[in-house]
């Protein structure tokens, strides 16, 4: 078999206790230390409250396709996320 690409799925909301880009931030060395190749992030735009199921609805209805939801940080906070998981690419 050759060399492959591992992606790795990440959800914000879910994989740290504070759920935000800053403190993801911090996670991506090991990450890539575990041969991680690709960050595949679930959507991080708001979640429509329209006809929301359940405490915090899907993350596929999205509320805009072109803002980031608060939850996770400020567009600077996610910009850092994206230099960061490039430079150590």
């Amino acid at each position: 078999m050759g060399n492959g690409t591992n992606i790795y799925e990440v959800n914000i909301r879910q994989y740290t206790h504070e759920g935000t880009f800053s403190a993801f931030i911090k996670h991506i060395p090991r990450l890539r230390n575990m041969g991680i190749d690709i960050l595949w992030l679930m959507p991080v735009t708001p979640i429509s409250v329209e006809k929301r199921q359940g405490t915090f609805g899907s993350y596929y209805a999205a509320s805009s396709y072109t803002n980031i939801d608060p939850a996770y940080g400020t567009e600077d906070d996610f910009r850092e996320l994206i230099s960061t998981a490039h430079f150590l690419a």
